[in-house]
C-alpha cells in the first residue's frame, strides 16, 4: 500500500470504524501511531499494511467542528499533506477556515454514499454478505414459521397446530389441556417464543408449583433460548432497593415464580400485580380450587392477574379429570363475561353433548340414526341441503364423499369452548411406543445389594445405555460411589448440580464413543430432560403418586421413540417398592399403559394405600384387597373418562390439514444448508475460528476478530449444531436456527457497523459497453413503525437493485441477468479509491438517478402490499363474522381488533420509503 502519512492528518480505520476519527500522532520508518480521541484508543500500525483510509472532504460537503458548529465547504487547502477547509458556517453565515485537526472526533461514515466517497471501500465479500443479510431478513419477516424455527423440539403436528392457531390471535387466552406426555409445556413454550419473536409480548410471568420451578427454568432455556429469572423471597429482598419503582418484578422481563410463594406473601403478591405483564402462564391450573361462593386465595390471585394481562395460557389436566365445575372455573379465568354462570354453562354443555357424539361417529364413517340427522338438519340448515345431510345415514355414502368432514368442520365452528381450549389425547395422537415391564427380585433392600444387581444388569445389557431414576440425591451419590469402586463409570443428575454440570453429564452419557452406560437421576434432577435415544429404564424408590411415576416413564415415552420401552423394577420381597410395583402394575396398569385415573384412584383409596405402605411386613391380603379395589375403581373411572370424551374438541385441537404450509416449511428448513452457508460467511468475515465436525461446529474467538466480542459467543467458545436430531440428543450443543439470538445479533452487527455498504470493482464483461463506469445501488423498502405490526410481512422480500451507466442509461435488467460478481478483475484498491474521489461529481449524479428509479417503483409496490393486507384482513373478518354468528365464545372485540390492525397497517404503509443500503462502482475494462 503506497500511502503518505504526516503527523496531524485525519484517518479512519477500515476495520474499526466505531473508533471514530483518528489522528496521526507519530510517523516512524516502519510504523505509525494513531490516536482515536473519541474512544480513547491508540493503535500502532505497520506503514505498508495499515488498514486506514484518508479522510478528505470536497467542496459542497458539510463538516462539524470540535465545538459543534458546521461548515459548508467551498474550497480545500492542502499544506504539505495537511488539509484545511474554507467555507461558510451554518450557525452565523460567516466565512471560516477549519483545519482538519479541528474536525469533530466522533465523525463516523454511516451512509453508503458517505462511506464510498470517504474511500471506505469494504470489498466484495463484505458487500455481498450485507446484501444477503437484507435478503434473509426480509425472507424471515414473511416466513410462516418465524418464531417456530428456534425451538429444540421434535416437529409434532399437534403441537405446531396449537402454536400456529394461538399465534394468529392478537392476544391468545387459552386452556392447554392435553393428556400427560403430549407436551403442554412445549406448546406453551412455542406460543411464548413465537409471541416474543413477533414482538407481540415483552413481559412474561410464569407461575408454577414449587417442585416444577427448575423444570420450567431448564425447559425454557434449553428448548427455547429464553433466560427466565426465578423470583423468590430472597431475590425479591435483594432487588428491593435497586429495582425500578421499588418493584423487583420490574427488574426482569421474563420472570418465573412459585405460585405458593407469591400467594402466601402479600408484599410479593401486590408487587406482581402492579408490575404489568403482557403474558401470564400458569401451570397445573387444575390445582386452583374454586367454589362459586368461596374461591381459594390462589384462584383469586390468578384471577386478578388474568384480568390485567392481555394473553393468558393455563396448563391444566383434562376436563374429564377436573369435572365440569372445575373446568368451568378455568374457563372463567379466561373469559369471565362468557362464563359468568355455572348453571348456564352446565345447561349448554348438556345441550351440546349430542353434537360431540355425532362428530365421533362421523370421524369413523359410522352412519347416523334418523334422530341425529334430523337434529343436524335443524342446526345446519343454512349450510347444507336436507338431501345432502340425509346421506349421513349411510356408511357407504359417508365413505364415498367428504360431506362428513364438511359437517364436522361446521360443528367445530359452533363448539362452545373450541377456540379457548386445546385437548389432545393419546388415543387421537399416533407415534407412541409400547411399554414392557420387567420385575427383578433382590435378596434385600440394602444399597450394596442394589449396586451389585445394577453391575450385573449392566453387564447383561452390554452395550446398551440405561437410565436409572430414584427419589433422592443421596441414593444417586451412594450408587455412583459403589459403582466407581467397582470400576463402572456412571453420570449423575441431581438437584445440586448446575445446568452446565448436568449438560456435561448428559453429553458424556449420550456420546456413543464414551464408556459411560448409566445415568443416575434423582426425582428433581431429571426434570425438564427427555432421553428418547434410550429404551431401558430402571426405577427404584418408587413414588406413591401415579403422576410422578408417569413423569419418570415419560422421560423415554415420547412421540418418536423408536423402540419399545423396557421398564425394569428391582425389588426385595416385602419391601415398599415391591408393594407399590404390584399396585401400579396389577391395580392401575401404570407401567405398560397410561393410568388416566391413577390420581383419582389414589385419592379415593389413600387410606388403604397408606395402611399397606405403613405395614412393615406388607401383608399379602391387605395388598391384594388394595390391588383388587384399585383395579375395579380404575376400570370404572376409565369408562367414565371415555364416556366424557369430547371428540369434537379433540378434532379441533389437531386440525393439521390447516397448517400444511408451516409443516412443509419446517421440513424444508431441516433439509437445507442455507443457514450453515450464511453463518460460515459471517464467522469468516468476523474472524471467528470454526472447526467443522460431522454433525457440529466448534467455534472460538480468535486474536484477529473484527470486533472485540462476537454476539453470544463466550470467551471459552461453544459447540453448535444446525441439525435438529443432533440438538435433541446433545443438549450441551447450541442449536442454531434463524430464530436464534446469535443469528439475529450477527445480522444487527453487520448492519450497525456499516460493513459492506460501499464497494468498487473492475470487471471484464462483453455484454456491457466497455470502458464505461456504472453505479449499482441497492435499496430496501423501510417503514418506520411499531414492530408488532409486522409491516415487513407485506413488503417485497428482495433487495431492489438499480444500475445506471455514466452514459445515463438504465442497465438494471441486463446487469441482473449477468453474474457480475464472477467477472471481478484484480486491481489495487487504493488506486480505485482515487478514481472514485476524482469522479465524485459524475458518480453523485448517477446515485441520484438510481434514487429516482427506486422512488418511481415505490407506489406500485405499496399498492401491492396494501392489496395483500386488505385481502388477508377481509378474509379474516368474514371468518370471524361467521363464527360470531354461531359460537358465543367469539367476541366482537376480535373483529374490532382485526379492523384496527388492518387500519394501522395501511396507515403505516404511507410512511414507506426506499432506503439505500449499498453502493458499488463498477468499471468495465
Amino acid at each position: 500500500m503506497n500511502q503518505e502519512f504526516t503527523a496531524g492528518q485525519r484517518w479512519i480505520s477500515d476495520t474499526e470504524s466505531d473508533l471514530g476519527l483518528g489522528t496521526i500522532l507519530e510517523v516512524e520508518h516502519r510504523q505509525i501511531t494513531v490516536v482515536y480521541l473519541a474512544s480513547g484508543e491508540t493503535r500502532i500500525y505497520a506503514k505498508e499494511s495499515a488498514p486506514l483510509t484518508r479522510v478528505a472532504f470536497m467542496p459542497g460537503d458539510s463538516v462539524t467542528s470540535h465545538e459543534g458548529w458546521q461548515l459548508r465547504i467551498e474550497r480545500v487547502i492542502d499544506d504539505d499533506g495537511l488539509l484545511s477547509y474554507a467555507g461558510v458556517r451554518d450557525d452565523n453565515g460567516a466565512q471560516a477556515i477549519l483545519n482538519e485537526a479541528g474536525l469533530n472526533n466522533f465523525l463516523q461514515f454511516r451512509s453508503p454514499r458517505d462511506r464510498l466517497f470517504a474511500g471506505l471501500i469494504d470489498g466484495q465479500r463484505w458487500f455481498l454478505l450485507r446484501k444477503r443479510v437484507f435478503e434473509h431478513r426480509h425472507q424471515l419477516s414473511q416466513s410462516p414459521i418465524k418464531g417456530l424455527m428456534g425451538a429444540r423440539v421434535s416437529v409434532l403436528p399437534h403441537q405446531i397446530y396449537i402454536a400456529v392457531e394461538c399465534l394468529r390471535r392478537k392476544h391468545p387466552r387459552v386452556l392447554l389441556a392435553d393428556e400427560v406426555g403430549l407436551g403442554k409445556t412445549i406448546e406453551a413454550g412455542l406460543i411464548l417464543h413465537g409471541s416474543l419473536i413477533h414482538s407481540q409480548v415483552a413481559r412474561v410471568l410464569i407461575l408454577v408449583p414449587p417442585v416444577l420451578l427448575h423444570q420450567w427454568l431448564v425447559e425454557m432455556l434449553r428448548k427455547f433460548n429464553l433466560n427466565f429469572s426465578i423470583m423468590d423471597r430472597e431475590r425479591f429482598d435483594e432487588s428491593l432497593d435497586s429495582a425500578p419503582k421499588g418493584n423487583p418484578f420490574l427488574s426482569e422481563q421474563l420472570v418465573l415464580c412459585s405460585l405458593d410463594t407469591v400467594v402466601n406473601d402479600q408484599q410479593m403478591a401486590d408487587a406482581s400485580l402492579d408490575a404489568g405483564w403482557d403474558m401470564l402462564i400458569a401451570d397445573e391450573a387444575h390445582h386452583l380450587s374454586w367454589q362459586e361462593e368461596e374461591p381459594s386465595a390462589a384462584y383469586s390471585f390468578v384471577e386478578k392477574l388474568a384480568e390485567e394481562t392481555p394473553s393468558v395460557l393455563l396448563l391444566t389436566a383434562t376436563p374429564e379429570q377436573l369435572g365440569l365445575a372445575g373446568h368451568f372455573a378455568r374457563l372463567r379465568l379466561l373469559d369471565p363475561e362468557r362464563f359468568g354462570s355455572l348453571a348456564q354453562y352446565l345447561k349448554e354443555e348438556q345441550q351440546f353433548h349430542w353434537v360431540a357424539a355425532v362428530a365421533e361417529k362421523l370421524s369413523k364413517d359410522i352412519a347416523l340414526d334418523n334422530e341425529e340427522v334430523e337434529k343436524l338438519e335443524n342446526l345446519l340448515a343454512e349450510k347444507f341441503e336436507a338431501a345432502t345431510l340425509k346421506t349421513l345415514g349411510s356408511s357407504a355414502a359417508l365413505q364415498l364423499s367428504d360431506v362428513g368432514t364438511s359437517v364436522i368442520d361446521k360443528l367445530i365452528d359452533r363448539h362452545g369452548t373450541g377456540r379457548m381450549m386445546f385437548r389432545n389425547t393419546r388415543q387421537a395422537i399416533s407415534g407412541f411406543p409400547a411399554r414392557e415391564l420387567y420385575t427383578h427380585t433382590l435378596d434385600d433392600n440394602t444399597p450394596a445389594t442394589r449396586a451389585s444387581w445394577l453391575i450385573e444388569f449392566l453387564a447383561e445389557r452390554y452395550p446398551e445405555k440405561i437410565l436409572l431414576i430414584c427419589a433422592s440425591k443421596m441414593t444417586v451419590q451412594t450408587l455412583a460411589e459403589s459403582l466407581r469402586k467397582a470400576g463402572v463409570p456412571s453420570a449423575q443428575f441431581h438437584e445440586d448440580l448446575s445446568i452446565v454440570e448436568r449438560d456435561r453429564a448428559a453429553a458424556w452419557f449420550a456420546d456413543p464413543e464414551e464408556d459411560c452406560r448409566l445415568l443416575l437421576c434423582s426425582e428433581i434432577g431429571s426434570e425438564g430432560r427427555n432421553f428418547q435415544f434410550l429404551h431401558n429404564l430402571v426405577l427404584i424408590e418408587l413414588p406413591d403418586a401415579p403422576d410422578l411415576l408417569e413423569q419418570r416413564i415419560g422421560r423415554l415415552d415420547r412421540i418418536g421413540q423408536k423402540h419399545t420401552i423396557q421398564i425394569h423394577v428391582p425389588t426385595a420381597p416385602g419391601s415398599r417398592d415391591a408393594a407399590l410395583s404390584r399396585w401400579y402394575h396389577e391395580g392401575l396398569n401404570a407401567f405398560e399403559g397410561i393410568s388416566r385415573a391413577g390420581a383419582a384412584v389414589r385419592s379415593q383409596l389413600s387410606e388403604q394405600l397408606l395402611a399397606v405402605l405403613g405395614t412393615p411386613d406388607r401383608k399379602d391380603d391387605s395388598l391384594t384387597r388394595l390391588v383388587e379395589d384399585s383395579k375395579v375403581l380404575s376400570e370404572q373411572l376409565e369408562k367414565d373418562l371415555d364416556a366424557g370424551r369430547d371428540r369434537l374438541l379433540e378434532l379441533n385441537s389437531n386440525r393439521t390439514e390447516t397448517i400444511q404450509e408451516e409443516l412443509d416449511a419446517l421440513a424444508r428448513m431441516d433439509r437445507t444448508y442455507e443457514l450453515q452457508d450464511f453463518m460460515d460467511a459471517v464467522f469468516d468475515r468476523f474472524g471467528v475460528d470454526v472447526t467443522e465436525q460431522r454433525d457440529h461446529w466448534i467455534i472460538n474467538p480468535s486474536d484477529h476478530m473484527q470486533v472485540e466480542h462476537f454476539p453470544h459467543l463466550p470467551a471459552s467458545g461453544m459447540t453448535l449444531t444446525f441439525d435438529r436430531e443432533t440438538a435433541l440428543t446433545r443438549e450441551d450443543f447450541t442449536y442454531l436456527t434463524w430464530d436464534h439470538p446469535m443469528v439475529a445479533a450477527a445480522m444487527d452487527l453487520i448492519l450497525d457497523e456499516g460493513l459492506g455498504q460501499a464497494d468498487c470493482q473492475v470487471i471484464r464483461c462483453a455484454e456491457l459497453p466497455k470502458t464505461l463506469t456504472y453505479i449499482e445501488a441497492s435499496y430496501v423498502l423501510q417503514c418506520t413503525t411499531d414492530t408488532s405490526l409486522q409491516v415487513d410481512r407485506y413488503l417485497p422480500t428482495r433487495v431492489q437493485t438499480w444500475c445506471v451507466g455514466i452514459d445515463g442509461k438504465n442497465y438494471s435488467e441486463l446487469v441482473a441477468s449477468l453474474n457480475v460478481d464472477s467477472m471481478k478483475q484484480r486491481y489495487d484498491r487504493n488506486a480505485l479509491r482515487k478514481v472514485v474521489v476524482k469522479n465524485r461529481e459524475a458518480l453523485e449524479k448517477l446515485i441520484d438517478q438510481t434514487a429516482l428509479l427506486a422512488n418511481e417503483a415505490l407506489p406500485a409496490l405499496i399498492d401491492e402490499a396494501r392489496d395483500q393486507i386488505v385481502q388477508e384482513y377481509s378474509e379474516e373478518r368474514d371468518r370471524l363474522n361467521y363464527l360470531i354468528s354461531v359460537n358465543p365464545s367469539v367476541k366482537q372485540e376480535e373483529i374490532d381488533a382485526n379492523d384496527q390492525h388492518e387500519s394501522a397497517l395501511i396507515q403505516a404503509l404511507e410512511g414507506t420509503h426506499a432506503r439505500p443500503v449499498s453502493l458499488r462502482v463498477i468499471f468495465n475494462s
